[in-house]
């Protein structure tokens, strides 16, 4: 059982970070996927999955380029994995949406995929994914 801050869950899974934003959000995940042929920039026509943000979802991304911003401003969250810096382009978004951001944690795409319910709490620094997840990942396993 993981008890965090009175959430109490059974089989839910934690992954520490470093605050980027504050404050607290639960939502979908939605999991930006990066194909980038080795050598090139990195271009917003290497992410996949930005087109299908909405409303209350939580954006977790390796980074953000200037041509997401538009695409992410629906967002309740941001987990910026690769960023390292409190003064990198997610978590300075993230504030001006006022919206949390947990950044510096890249084992988070070994345990969320898309559509997983999950809690960002950047005051305390971590990523929770909820139970319901694990349940229905497990029941679609052979």
């Amino acid at each position: 059982m993981v008890t965090l801050k009175g959430i109490h869950h059974t089989g839910a899974s934690i992954v520490l970070g470093e605050a980027g934003s504050p404050g607290r959000a639960t939502g979908s995940a939605r999991c930006i996927e990066v194909d980038r042929p080795q050598g090139e920039q990195l271009r917003i026509n290497h992410f996949s999955g930005v087109e299908d943000v909405e409303t209350g979802d939580i954006v977790v991304m390796p980074d953000l380029l200037p041509a997401m911003c538009g695409l992410v401003d629906d967002a309740d969250g941001f987990v910026v994995y690769d960023e390292e810096r409190l003064t990198g382009r997610g978590p300075t978004y993230a504030r001006q949406l006022e919206i949390p951001a947990i950044i510096n944690c890249p084992q988070i795409r070994s345990v969320v995929e898309t559509d997983d319910q999950i809690t960002v709490d950047a005051n305390a620094q971590w990523i929770l994914r909820h139970e319901s997840s694990y349940t229905s990942q497990q029941r679609n396993q052979p």
